[in-house]
């Protein structure tokens, strides 16, 4: 049973895991086999992938899970942001630098939605500032 850490690229992961690192070109699981993870640790990595691949992401992480395995993952919620910067509690400098050094920023009940589809059920979810994580299970 694997522990997976997907991290961004040149950032560590946590010892006893496995790394795999989200570079520009993608994601490579190619070394996982189909249902081999107990967990894959993703937190604060919907952000680093372009909007439109996000689904074929979780996918992937999904299809790496074995049953009963979890994966926790998350990022900024778009939703939270503008929020914030319509009753002046984030101006809008900070809200640009925020979404504009990410590849995407979506909100939680869509990346939960896009994990409901592939069948997996959603454990818990939290927020801390501007951010989710939400974790599933298979």
């Amino acid at each position: 049973m694997k522990k997976i850490h997907v991290v961004r690229k040149d950032e560590e992961s946590i010892e006893g895991y496995e790394k795999v690192e989200i570079t520009p070109e993608g994601i490579n699981m190619t070394a996982i086999s189909p249902n081999e993870c107990s967990l894959i640790l993703a937190s604060d990595i919907v952000d680093t992938i372009p909007t439109h691949d996000v689904p074929n992401a979780l996918g992937l992480f999904a299809s790496k899970l074995r049953i009963g395995g979890s994966l926790v993952t998350g990022g900024f919620d778009i939703n939270l942001i503008s929020r914030a910067v319509v009753r002046g509690d984030l101006d809008t400098q900070s809200a640009s630098e925020m979404i504009c050094s990410q590849s995407s920023c979506l909100d939680m009940d869509t990346v939960k939605n896009i994990l409901k589809s592939l069948q997996l059920k959603i454990k818990s979810t939290t927020y801390e500032g501007f951010k989710y994580e939400i974790e599933a299970t298979r």
